[in-house]
C-alpha cells in the first residue's frame, strides 16, 4: 500500500470513529502535520503514542472499545477477571463497534482484524 493510500485509509478510520473519540473521556486522537496521528491518554507510562499506520489506529480503537465493554460488564455483573473474553463479551464488543466499522467502505478486512483481535485479547 502506498503512503497516500495508507493516509486515506487512516483518515477513513478516524472519521468513522470520530464521535466515539470525541465522547471518550480517557483518550483523544490528534493529528499533527509533523507527526501524523497521535493518541493522548492519561497513562503515566505512555501518555502519547504515535500511530504510524491504519492497522495500529484500528488496534488502539479496538482495545479501547473492548476494555470499555469488559469494564461495563464487570461493573454490572460483578468482576470476572477472566483472561479470555467470553462469547457474551465478544457479542457485546461486536455490537459496540458495529456502527463505526459499518461506516467504512470495503470493511470486510477490518471486521476480520477485529475478530482476530477479539480472539487474541
Amino acid at each position: 500500500m502506498s503512503c497516500s493510500e495508507e493516509k486515506i485509509k487512516m483518515k477513513q478510520i478516524y472519521v468513522a470513529f470520530k464521535q466515539y473519540i470525541a465522547e471518550n473521556q480517557h483518550f483523544d486522537i490528534l493529528f499533527s502535520k509533523k507527526f501524523g496521528y497521535i493518541m493522548a491518554t492519561y497513562e503515566e507510562w505512555e501518555p502519547f503514542v504515535r500511530i504510524c499506520c491504519a492497522e495500529d489506529l484500528l488496534k488502539e480503537l479496538f482495545s479501547e472499545i473492548v476494555e470499555e465493554v469488559v469494564l461495563e460488564l464487570d461493573q454490572a455483573h460483578g468482576a470476572d477477571y477472566s483472561c479470555k473474553l467470553s462469547e457474551y463479551e465478544k457479542k457485546e464488543c461486536r455490537q459496540k463497534i458495529s456502527p463505526y466499522l459499518d461506516n467504512i467502505e470495503n470493511n470486510t478486512e477490518l471486521w476480520t482484524l477485529f475478530e482476530e483481535f477479539l480472539n487474541y485479547y
